[in-house]
């Protein structure tokens, strides 16, 4: 009688990790107030700008906050003036320049490196203020809104999913989960629209909705080591392998077999500590040597999963 298959279980962050060039969360509520005018009001609008520009303050400076929310400003008198489709346009090509301002923006003129508090008390404010905004609307227009904000963001690079489709396609003992600190909503039409392979679950925030679909503001942040831990003894994995790119990510690093830190918007190089190897794109192999492994920004993630997965577990690694 042959042995059944070992299970490896892929834990992946969304923001920094699957997606490199920015966040999803970000990205899908500066495009919420546009794809649904109707819905939202003034102080709806504004709470969202201060959503996004907290976060543009955090990860630049206060002229990074402050040009982000102009941005939106002007893109909400221009749909207020009636031209909805030429508002979102040019949000649209904003958002792609802003892109392009950032990666050479002066480093001395951005905040220090973030510490582990600073990160959660940002990523609290952040997910209180979206909970504020989104009360008293209903669960399945917001579905319905997110879809058409998600549909004009690239998602995923395509070597990476690629990879992901390749890894589960021929390797069924695999389980892909998505654990991410943003809202479940998000997170699930993300995982529909942007990976086209099964995904075992998709573990995020929750917002709580009364007995008719509308949000009351309570939410409920999840602790990435405890879940997932929980999740293993559910599942009762032979291997996890877990990928993220922030401090929080950094969680998991306990519990997985094997943790592969990305160098995405959570700069966990400051964290990760030693001994760890990077690898390179022309010796992806070297990842076999180490417990830890950072992902450099020019490394796709999928080029990392492939060499994972193609040779687990590796005989040399030390645990």
């Amino acid at each position: 009688m042959s042995e059944s298959p070992t299970t490896t279980a892929l834990c992946l962050d969304i923001d920094g990790t699957l997606y490199r060039g920015g966040s999803v969360f970000i990205e899908s509520i500066s495009y919420l107030p546009f794809v649904q005018s109707g819905h939202w009001s003034p102080t709806d609008r504004r709470i969202l700008r201060q959503a996004v520009g907290l976060v543009g303050r955090y990860y630049g400076n206060p002229w990074t906050e402050k040009r982000w929310r102009i941005t939106l400003r002007t893109v909400d008198l221009l749909q207020r003036l009636g031209d909805g489709e030429l508002a979102l346009s040019l949000l649209d090509t904003l958002r792609e320049v802003q892109t392009q301002i950032n990666t050479v923006i002066d480093p001395k003129y951005t905040f220090n490196s973030p510490s582990t508090n600073s990160y959660d008390e940002m990523r609290i404010s952040l997910l209180k203020k979206y909970a504020k905004a989104i009360t008293t609307h209903r669960r399945g227009e917001l579905r319905t809104a997110m879809k058409q904000a998600l549909s004009r963001c690239a998602l995923i690079d395509n070597p990476t999913a690629a990879a992901l489709e390749d890894i589960t396609t021929s390797t069924p003992s695999v389980e892909l989960l998505l654990i991410t600190d943003m809202p479940a909503t998000i997170a699930n039409i993300f995982a529909s629209k942007a990976i086209e392979v099964p995904i075992q679950a998709v573990v995020a925030t929750k917002f709580e909705t009364d007995q008719t679909g509308r949000f009351t503001g309570d939410f409920y942040s999840i602790n990435k080591s405890r879940m997932l831990t929980a999740l293993d003894e559910q599942h009762n994995w032979d291997h996890v392998i877990a990928a993220g790119d922030t401090v929080r990510d950094l969680q998991m690093q306990s519990t997985a077999d094997q943790f592969i830190a990305v160098s995405g918007q959570g700069r966990i190089d400051e964290h990760l500590q030693e001994p760890y190897v990077t690898v390179s794109e022309s010796n992806p192999e070297s990842i076999h040597e180490s417990h830890d492994v950072y992902v450099p920004k020019e490394v796709p993630l999928g080029v990392v999963l492939r060499t994972v997965i193609s040779t687990w577990p590796p005989i040399s690694l030390s645990i």
